[in-house]
Order: C-alpha cells, then sequence, then structure tokens
C-alpha cells in the first residue's frame, strides 16, 4: 500500500495510530486492546509453517518417499475418484468445506488473472521456475482444490478485536495442507498453495466458482448455506486431475440487493449502501485488491477498507497489522450459523420469495445482529467458554 495508493503522508498518519492504539490499549486496559489481547494475537502471528524463520515453500516440502521409491506406478484415478480421495483426505486434516476448479474454463472470463503476475505466472514448463521475484508454474497444473474454514461466523468476529483464532487458524492451515502436498507429491503430482491476497491470488472468485458458497455485499468469501460469510480460505492448484464442483445460487445475492446492514455496519464507509447502489454488477474494478470483473458483485472501496484497518488494530509480526475488523461478515443476516430457527427460515425462502428479503433483513437489525459490543461485553471475551477456534457459541443469548 505504502504510497502507491495512499500518500506518504496518510500512511505515516496511519502507523502513528497504531502505536498509539498499542500504548493506549495497555494504559487504559481498554477491552480488546489489554496486553492480554495484543500479545495473544502476536502468538498467533508465530507461523507454525515456519521453520527456523523460513515461511514453508509454496511447492510443498516435496520431502516424504514418493510412489517411485515405494516400487509402484504413478497414481492414475478418474477426477470424480480424484475428488473423493482428496476430500477424504482434507477432512481428514480438518477441512470442512471443500470445492473444486478449473483455471482454463472460460465461461466468465480468463481465471488466469485472478492470480497476480507480479507474484505467480504460467508457463508450458514440466516443473516450477523462479524467474527473478516471479515463481512460474506449469500450466498444467490448472486444477484448484479450495477448503474454507468457519472462521467469521458472528460469534467470534464481533467480540475481538484482536481475533488471534483466526491467524491461529491460518497457521493450522498452512500447516496442514503442507501435508495435503506431501500427499500429493508422494502419489506423483505437483501442488502450488495460495494464502491470501499477499500471496498472490483473488480468494473469494473461488469460492464461488467451486460452489462453496454465494457472492455477497461484503465483498469478503462467499457466503455459505452452512451459515458462514467471511470464513479464511486457501486455495492449492495442482495437476492432479478434479472434476469442478458447480457454483450455487439460494439467494443471497439477490436478498444483498434489498439488505445493506453491512454497508451500515462498515466503519470505513467502503461498501455501497443499498440506497447507493441496489443491485450488483460487472462494473465494479475499485482498486488494487477488487480489480478483476470477473463477476457480478458491489465495488468496495478497498483501500478505505485495509486504510481503517491498519489504523484501528494494533500491530505486530513484521509490522503486518493484528486485528480482523470483519463487522461486515458479522453483521450478514447469513453469518449465523444454525444457531437461531428464524435464519433456517430465512435460508429456505430468500431463493423463491424475494418479496420478504426487506422484511427479513430488518427483522435481523431488530434482533440487534449488527450492533457491536459495549467494552463491558467484550471484555466477557476473557471470561466467556469459548468453543474450538472460537466461533461459537458461547451461549443461546449471548453473541
Amino acid at each position: 500500500m505504502g504510497g502507491v495508493y495512499i500518500s506518504k503522508e496518510e500512511l505515516q498518519a496511519v502507523q502513528q495510530n497504531i502505536a498509539e492504539n498499542q500504548k493506549k490499549g495497555i494504559a487504559n486496559n481498554i477491552p480488546g486492546w489489554t496486553l492480554r489481547d495484543q500479545i495473544g494475537a502476536i502468538t498467533a502471528l508465530d507461523w507454525g509453517h515456519m521453520r527456523d524463520g523460513v515461511i514453508a515453500p509454496q511447492e510443498g516440502y516435496r520431502s516424504i518417499p514418493t510412489y517411485k521409491q515405494l516400487g509402484a506406478s504413478k497414481w492414475q484415478g478418474t477426477p470424480e475418484e480424484n475428488n473423493l480421495m482428496m476430500r477424504t483426505i482434507l477432512r481428514r486434516y480438518g477441512f470442512s468445506f471443500i470445492g473444486y476448479t478449473n483455471l482454463d474454463d472460460k465461461s466468465i472470463g480468463n481465471r488466469r488473472n485472478l492470480i497476480y503476475k507480479n507474484v505467480n505466472d504460467f508457463d508450458s514448463i514440466d516443473d516450477f521456475e523462479v524467474r527473478g521475484k516471479v515463481k512460474v508454474i506449469p500450466n498444467k497444473c490448472n486444477n484448484a482444490i479450495v477448503v474454507y474454514s468457519t472462521i467469521g461466523n458472528a460469534a467470534g468476529t464481533k467480540r475481538g478485536r484482536a481475533t488471534p483464532e483466526l491467524f491461529v487458524f491460518m497457521e493450522e492451515e498452512a500447516e496442514r495442507i503442507t501435508r495435503v502436498q506431501q500427499f500429493l507429491w508422494g502419489l506423483g503430482y505437483q501442488s502450488y498453495y495460495f494464502e491470501d491476497t499477499m500471496g498472490g491470488i483473488s480468494r473469494p472468485p473461488f469460492g464461488i466458482m467451486s460452489g462453496l458458497g454465494e457472492y455477497n455485499r461484503t465483498h469478503g468469501p462467499a457466503a455459505t448455506p452452512e451459515g458462514f460469510v467471511g470464513g479464511a480460505c486457501a486455495i492449492i492448484l495442482t495437476d492432479l486431475p478434479l472434476a469442478p464442483t458447480k457454483p450455487i445460487d439460494f439467494g443471497v445475492l439477490k436478498f444483498c440487493s434489498t439488505c445493506g446492514v453491512c454497508a451500515n455496519a462498515c466503519p470505513s464507509g467502503a461498501i455501497p449502501t443499498k440506497e447507493e447502489m441496489k443491485e450488483p454488477t460487472w462494473e465494479r474494478s475499485t482498486g488494487p485488491w477488487s480489480s478483476s470483473n470477473d463477476h457480478k458483485g458491489y465495488p468496495n472501496e478497498s483501500v478505505k477498507c485495509a486504510t481503517w484497518y491498519m489504523a484501528n488494530t494494533v500491530s505486530g509480526f513484521n509490522h503486518r497489522p493484528i486485528g480482523a475488523c470483519y463487522r461486515c461478515a458479522a453483521a450478514c443476516v447469513f453469518n449465523k450459523s444454525n444457531e437461531a430457527w428464524i435464519h433456517e427460515i430465512v435460508k429456505a425462502t430468500v431463493s423463491t420469495t424475494p418479496l420478504l428479503n426487506s422484511f427479513f433483513a430488518n427483522m435481523d437489525t431488530q434482533a440487534g445482529y449488527g450492533e457491536m459490543p459495549s467494552d463491558e461485553e467484550r471484555s466477557t471475551l476473557w471470561t466467556g467458554n469459548m468453543a474450538e477456534w472460537g466461533i461459537h457459541q458461547y451461549g443461546k443469548n449471548e453473541w
């Protein structure tokens, strides 16, 4: 971001805010900014997939015996058989939401453009090459395995400013994916892991293309039918033949045209309200993190989002901001898991009875889901009964 999308003076102001946030939070014991909040977040960034301070290679370690060393032939399976095989392996390592898509499907544009060429490129080569600062991946690695976590559910994202559970998940995710990559390598196939935008990939479209969920006004990862919005997403490119899973439509994007609670919850004004833009559009490019017009959506101003996010969270590992806003995802009507019976009615109705969408959105707001907790309520993060990964549930009458 430095100086390219915001001025040098603006960047310095952001950095100054970060430093002040750290000091004031500790000195005044502000919930969400206390010493234990900050240390909890910093330790969450002690990446488990780093060995001696070096991040695991994108192509995996490639350190286990392969089919050749075991005296076998390279694994051969149909794409459908491979789908089931990979689902089994991924589930063994804790991944719940799994989909597949192909980079060479040009039905809505060139999908390879979703991978940033200043980080990764493609060529007709047998194995990867490094050319300057760019890793060049073989064209044959055109199948994408897409996995989502349940991080991002409203219960966890509303109370924690530092949200270490998100970073811990990303750490665990990366470590588990290296095992998946070892599995593929042993069978005779290459794989390349894409963790996030800084890893050189636009993630949200992959969740849509692989059918894990549907696009929504928040512009985060897709909303899933299981009730999660804004979850962590990872992508593995491989030359293992896979059968693409199809996109789904369960009424979310249509619902967004009459809702807008995420825009009302956004502290930076990065999301267009329903009054500013009711219907999604193909022309949604606004900046460096939403620059691909590859799917219909809302033109969220990602620079506003990132600038606010950096200025209002605490900093840590290599100046990376610690903390996740996620107010848009936490406020979303569809981000309630299956905890309340009314959301089951909403999910069953939105795709068939759109006339009720405004009613459901207003009802969700009246129920208080869009409200952010007070400092007193936020402080219960350290006294409540947190579930695995810190995502839910704190009790039927809590977040």
